[in-house]
């Protein structure tokens, strides 16, 4: 961590995941970015311009991670970070705003030459201050499978009974461990390119596109995750996890629709599931169907589903797991979903023996439902009650 005082008694690089701590004033002087990259101190859309220029040198984007109704989210793995535009509530259209106006121009613009390096921070607060940010990664306004033209999206919200538009915009980060400080001027002098303090996978960008060689992956580890790293992180997620299992834990049976459901949820490719009868279930509460391939011509595989609907701190052990393995036919695969976590031997053997089984756990749940804007108890609630448990 880069503190508050060395930060503004000095000029440092910017280093991916380090964190820079923010004052402890506890006003706007306490800000981290104008000092770290001489942009305005308040807002999601921050840049500097070209010097004696109204063109942009870079462009800052600024993640509390607070928004519950729209969630940026850094795909660690892939190098993905969506990112949401500033017209969050009915009443303007969706070009009126400042930051939207700035996603249009840089994701329209055809040149990449007359693209700005897209800095992207994320609120990381700290002992000291509640200011601090973590540095995420130098990115560009493409993502590499939707392609350009796709990458930016108007998607229709609606608020007290009020349809709005706002854009969902799709970067992706660039390879690069960390940013010299002497790119920023060489930026603000309008040298984007300069071969000295440029990183290399910007250049190659600039040149010749996106391509997979220059995109920052960072692939997990095949290893299983913790309790706390499959059960949710704060207090109002917990709270809503436990308001799903008080609602199904003496109707378990309803809680394998709710599964089903979930499911549809997190990829809408999964479909024609069929909830088995609760009696001879044989360890599997519920058949469906992936479709993979292309409208003109796709194929279906077979997914076996099981749900358990327990308090978060009991756990799900080997004997469960198996019995859904053990019902699982020739290019069949399985999703094990529950309100808990799997237990540490259970996770352990599963990613050993490479069984194709998907674990959708507490966490998971809750991610799920705030991706698809199911993020308050109101919400939760009208969703379940309007499930069809037949």
């Amino acid at each position: 961590m880069i503190s508050f005082k060395e930060l503004c008694e000095s000029e440092v690089d910017l280093v991916i995941d380090e964190i820079y701590e923010g004052g402890e004033v506890g006003n706007i002087s306490d800000d981290v970015l104008t000092k770290l990259m001489n942009v305005q101190n308040a807002g999601g859309f921050r840049f500097r311009n070209i010097l004696n220029s109204t063109d942009k040198a870079y462009i800052v984007l600024y993640s509390s991670n607070e928004d519950i109704d729209w969630p940026d989210v850094l795909e660690a793995e892939t190098g993905k970070f969506k990112y949401y535009g500033d017209n969050k509530r009915p009443g303007d259209k969706v070009d009126s705003k400042k930051g939207n106006l700035i996603l249009e121009a840089i994701f329209n613009e055809e040149n990449r030459n007359s693209i700005p390096p897209v800095f992207i921070f994320m609120k990381n607060p700290t002992v000291s201050s509640n200011r601090s940010v973590k540095f995420l990664g130098l990115a560009v306004p493409e993502d590499y499978h939707l392609g350009k033209d796709n990458s930016l999206k108007a998607i229709w919200r609606t608020s007290n009974g009020e349809r709005f538009i706002n854009y969902e915009a799709h970067f992706t980060i660039l390879n690069t461990k960390s940013i010299n400080r002497e790119w920023l001027r060489c930026l603000i002098n309008g040298d984007s390119l300069n071969s000295s303090f440029a990183p290399e996978s910007w250049i190659k960008y600039v040149k010749y596109g996106l391509t997979e060689d220059i995109i920052l992956r960072a692939p997990k580890n095949k290893e299983y995750r913790s309790k706390n790293e499959q059960l949710p992180s704060t207090n109002k997620e917990l709270k809503k996890l436990d308001f799903i299992y008080e609602y199904y834990k003496d109707d378990p049976y309803k809680f394998e629709y709710f599964a089903a459901k979930l499911v549809g949820l997190m990829d809408n490719n999964f479909l024609n599931f069929n909830i088995t009868r609760a009696v001879r279930d044989g360890g599997i509460d519920a058949i469906g169907e992936y479709r993979l391939g292309h409208k003109n011509n796709s194929i279906k595989l077979r997914c076996a589903l099981e749900a358990k609907c327990y308090q978060r701190d009991n756990s799900n052990g080997v004997k469960l797991l198996s019995r859904l393995i053990s019902r699982l036919k020739y290019r069949d695969f399985g999703i094990f979903v529950t309100t808990s976590y799997v237990s540490e031997q259970a996770y352990k053997e599963l990613l050993e023996d490479g069984h194709p089984v998907i674990i959708i756990s507490g966490r998971d749940i809750v991610e799920i439902l705030t991706n698809n804007r199911i993020n308050t108890e109101e919400s939760l609630l009208n969703f379940m009650d309007t499930i069809d448990y037949l």
